[in-house]
Formats: structure tokens, C-alpha cells, sequence
């Protein structure tokens, strides 16, 4: 009969196909997906658009005729049904439990490279799994920080993730929150003592950040080894740990020390005057830790103007970014210790994504760190800063839910 390719329609029609059940079962049960709302709006009209149709043409052309250009334009359109009830299914899968629906702010302390880094990888993860983001610098003042903290509670946002000025800055802006019952979470440091409780502190081990860089230089040299340490920000204990690490690391060679300590902020501007005024003062000297790549790079234009770079004075930093792949491969720079910025921002959002789940968050989480130098700079799984480590970092936790 004619009508049998019809009534094959209005079968598949009235009895969805199995991905079309599948369909119906992931969008009644993902929380505020509107994306799969109007793609299941949009296979129902469709259906309907079939239905109207066929009942238009059929009743204004001749049966047969009619009856076969119906057909076609219903299996066409079934087709299309079908292909975008697949492709709904397979975004609901993939954003299954990425649905946090929650405010998150964001205080970074300055407009440094790596802080900048670290904001945007928390907020691509943030984002990544359903949330709503705004960021706040500080400008490295604590009366700028709090006066954000509050800022952002009268946002009203649900959560904050701070990296703040100084441990004395984020007890206060602990204490803050807690009155006004917004969790908070540290990245890059953690709170000084005191009746502040913070959720969890996302960092390095800044100690052992150095003393990587300083047992590199004991191992890879023979010595003797005069070194400057250009230090960052002086005031939050990461400079300070960072060059106590070092310091402990070099000792471990013979003939080696830390002879120069100069602070320059994480500037390279700074690190750059800093460096002139180590050449001008004709001091002993052979090797230069920077305590970030981009000062590294400032300290790295110095030296070859002068024609200092390996001709008696190299350089070695931290960061891992990929400016210090770049000197390492130039042969400008001998090695550095990654601390990639998306790697500690996804393990941030993870902790919060922890807390939201109502599971254990740990009091301090030490994101990992790894030398790189010449053998494995060009390593295809090497960590890097390249964002999808974040998104990375969330899709495990997700997946192990």
C-alpha cells in the first residue's frame, strides 16, 4: 500500500528510537541545561512541522504523487530528528556533572604574568564545569584586597578563591568571609594564624621549588658556583621560601653558594636594574636564579648585551611557561622548575568542585613541580601552561564522581 511508508513514519514517530529515549532521559535530568531543552523543543516542533505537512500536501495534490513527495520530505526530516537527538544525547553526556550552578570570585594580587595565568585557567575550569566567574586584582595592597573581598560578598557570589598579598592579608580576608558565611580558598599561599578558617590552600611547595633549582645546579656542576638570587615580591613567603630552598639545594654542591640577594618584585623592569647593578659593580659572580621566567627573560637581554650570557655568568629560573622552553631551546637559559599556572588554577577549581560535593577538601594541596632542562624540554607529555590542563584537571574528578 501507499500508506505503509506513512504508517512506518507514525510509528517511529509515537515510539522514539533508543537515543531518542536516551535523550529524553538526559535532558529531564540535567539541571539547568537550557542548551538541551531547545534542542529537545526543537525535535518536537519538527515532529510537528512532519505531521502539517504531510497533511497539506496530501490534500492538495494528487494521492499518489502526493503521498510519495511526503514520504521523502518525512524521512528527511526523520533523519534530521534523529541526528539531532544523537547530537544532544552526546552533549548531555559530555556535560554530565559539569552543572555547578554557583557565583565564583576571583582575586588575583597583581597584573604579573603567572597570576594573570592562574586567573584565567580557574576561570576556563570554573566555567568548564557550570560556573558563573568575575575576577578582582589587588594591586599588591591588603586594604585594596579586603576592600574586594567585600566587594565581591555584596556580589553576592557563593565562593571565593584568592591569591592574596601576604598571609597576615588573607587571615583578615578569612575572617571577613567567615562572618558572612562565603567559603574561601587560597591559592598560591596560605593564611597566617588566627581565627580566619580557610577551606583549602592550593600551592606549591615553594621550599622545594628552590632547593629543585639550587640540587639542579649542585648535580650539573663542578664548581665553584657563585650565585644572585633575584627574588620576587618580598612579604608573602614565597620569595622567601623560594630562596631558602635554593640556598639549601646549592649547599649540597661543592664550592657552592648564594653570594647576592636582590628582591625585584616579579619585575622585570626591576630585575632587569637589578642585573645592570650586579654587572656594574664588577661583583663575583658565575650563575643567576631568577625566581620567575618572565624576570628571567628581562636578566637574559642584560646578559647578552653584555656579552655576559655564557661567557661567565648563566642563568637558571622557575616557571616552566613556554618563554622558558623557548631560552632553554636558544640555549639561553640552563634550566627552570615548572609550576604550570593551569595545572595549580585546575586543582583549584577542584577542591571548590570537592566542597560543592560535600566531600573532604585538604587543608593544603601541593600542585606538583619538576625540573626541565635540555634532556626533556621537548617531551610531548610534559605539563605545560597550555589551558586544557585546567579543563583536564576537572574532567578527572569529574569522571571518577
Amino acid at each position: 500500500s501507499l500508506f505503509t511508508p506513512l504508517y512506518g513514519l507514525y510509528q517511529h514517530m509515537d515510539k522514539p528510537s533508543g537515543k531518542e529515549f536516551e535523550l529524553l532521559v538526559f535532558t529531564s535530568n540535567i539541571k539547568n541545561s537550557r542548551r538541551k531543552k531547545m534542542k529537545f523543543t526543537k525535535i518536537l516542533t519538527m515532529v510537528v512541522v512532519i505531521a502539517v505537512t504531510i497533511a497539506l500536501v496530501v490534500g492538495c495534490a494528487p494521492a499518489e504523487k502526493a503521498v510519495e513527495d511526503a514520504v521523502d520530505a518525512a524521512e528527511d526530516a526523520v533523519e534530521e530528528v534523529v541526528d539531532a537527538a544523537e547530537d544532544a544525547v552526546e552533549d548531555a553526556v559530555e556535560d554530565m556533572g559539569s552543572n555547578y550552578d554557583i557565583f565564583l570570585g576571583v582575586i588575583q594580587p597583581g597584573p604579573e604574568f603567572y597570576y594573570q595565568q592562574l586567573t584565567d585557567a580557574m576561570t576556563a575550569a570554573a566555567e568548564h564545569a557550570g560556573m558563573d566567574v568575575t575576577s578582582l586584582i589587588s594591586e599588591y595592597s591588603a586594604e585594596k584586597e579586603l576592600a574586594n573581598i567585600e566587594d565581591l560578598i555584596a556580589q553576592g557570589v557563593d565562593v571565593i578563591v584568592m591569591f592574596s598579598v601576604s598571609g597576615d592579608a588573607a587571615q583578615i580576608g578569612a575572617q571577613v568571609c567567615n562572618e558572612a558565611d562565603v567559603p574561601l580558598f587560597i591559592v598560591g599561599g596560605s593564611a597566617a594564624e588566627g581565627p580566619g578558617v580557610v577551606m583549602s590552600s592550593i600551592k606549591n611547595d615553594f621550599f622545594d621549588m628552590g632547593e629543585m633549582a639550587g640540587m639542579w645546579v649542585a648535580e650539573n656542576f663542578d664548581g665553584p658556583v657563585r650565585a644572585a638570587d633575584i627574588q620576587g615580591l618580598l612579604g608573602a613567603n614565597i620569595a622567601e621560601e623560594i630562596s631558602r630552598g635554593f640556598a639549601s639545594g646549592i649547599a649540597t654542591g661543592t664550592d657552592m653558594e648564594v653570594v647576592h640577594t636582590v628582591e625585584a618584585g616579579w619585575d622585570r623592569a626591576q630585575a632587569i636594574a637589578a642585573t645592570e647593578d650586579l654587572l656594574a659593580g664588577d661583583l663575583d659572580f658565575n650563575l643567576i636564579f631568577v625566581q620567575n621566567e618572565d624576570m628571567a627573560a628581562g636578566v637574559i637581554s642584560v646578559l647578552k648585551e653584555d656579552g655576559a650570557l655564557n661567557n661567565g655568568v648563566q642563568v637558571v629560573t622557575q616557571n616552566g611557561s613556554d618563554d622558558g622552553f623557548m631560552f632553554i631551546r636558544a640555549g639561553e637559559l640552563l634550566m627552570t622548575v615548572s609550576n604550570s599556572s593551569t595545572y595549580v588554577g585546575g586543582d583549584a577549581i577542584v577542591q571548590i568542585l570537592k566542597y560543592l560535593d560535600g566531600k573532604e577538601v585538604e587543608p593544603v594541596w601541593n600542585a606538583p613541580v619538576f625540573p626541565i632542562d635540555a634532556t626533556n624540554v621537548d617531551d610531548p607529555d610534559q605539563i605545560t601552561w597550555d589551558m586544557s590542563w585546567a579543563i583536564q584537571r576537572v574532567d578527572e574528578y569529574l569522571a571518577s564522581k
